[in-house]
């Protein structure tokens, strides 16, 4: 039974280590380094599209509006001209090609002031941050290798993370703010065809005539 006491408490001892490490959750640093770095390459790749200016629409965006524009002012020439006997129907035509030239120039002072330059801005910011990832990367074995704090190379990362999320939606913002332009300028066009699709108005003569 003595020699029984010892070999208990050993048991019990082991038993007690057991559990204590079943309930330790703490993740291991190069763990926890790895699933940093691995959030950051998974950001980078899902944002590569929104800088892609053709797979993102915005080349599209930039042709179909210019393209609108120069179609609405061909439509109202081409209607002026059939329809040059009606002089109320002359002078509305020019009254709206001269409406939307004031807007396309509004519209081109937004896009080389505000639009563009902020596109541009963020998809240089992405640029770096896929640059400095490199060198993170690089870095990574290094850092390791010299026994330093993994828990500043993963705040790193972390931080690379956010920022590229950050700037992925400036870009599309930009992009999306392009694409509503889009849409105004097809209102635009919709309305110059439904205005010239209405029949001509006789004149006075003509209704007199027909009285």
């Amino acid at each position: 039974m003595k020699t029984l006491l010892p070999v208990l408490a050993l048991l019990s001892a082991l038993s007690l280590r057991t559990m204590a490490a079943g309930t330790n959750t703490e993740v291991d640093p190069l763990m926890k380094l790895a699933t940093a770095r691995a959030k950051v390459e998974i950001s980078l790749r899902d944002a590569t599209a929104v800088f892609d200016k053709t797979r993102n629409g915005y080349v599209a965006a930039e042709t179909v509006i210019e393209k609108t524009r120069n179609q609405i002012m061909d439509i109202l020439s081409k209607a002026k001209t059939e329809r040059d006997e009606d002089k109320k129907f002359v002078i509305e035509c020019e009254r709206r090609a001269a409406q939307i030239d004031r807007k396309w120039d509004d519209a081109s002072r937004e896009y080389d002031t505000d639009i563009s330059p902020r596109y541009d801005a963020a998809t240089e910011t992405f640029d770096k941050l896929k640059n400095i990832f490199g060198k993170l990367t690089d870095l990574d074995q290094n850092w390791k290798d010299a026994r330093l704090d993994l828990a500043a190379l993963e705040a790193a990362f972390a931080a690379m993370d956010k920022r590229i999320a950050d700037t992925a939606a400036q870009g599309e913002k930009a992009t999306n703010d392009l694409k509503d332009r889009q849409k105004i300028w097809g209102a635009e066009l919709a309305a110059v065809e439904k205005f010239v699709a209405q029949p001509a108005e006789k004149d006075d003569g003509e209704k007199d005539q027909k009285k």
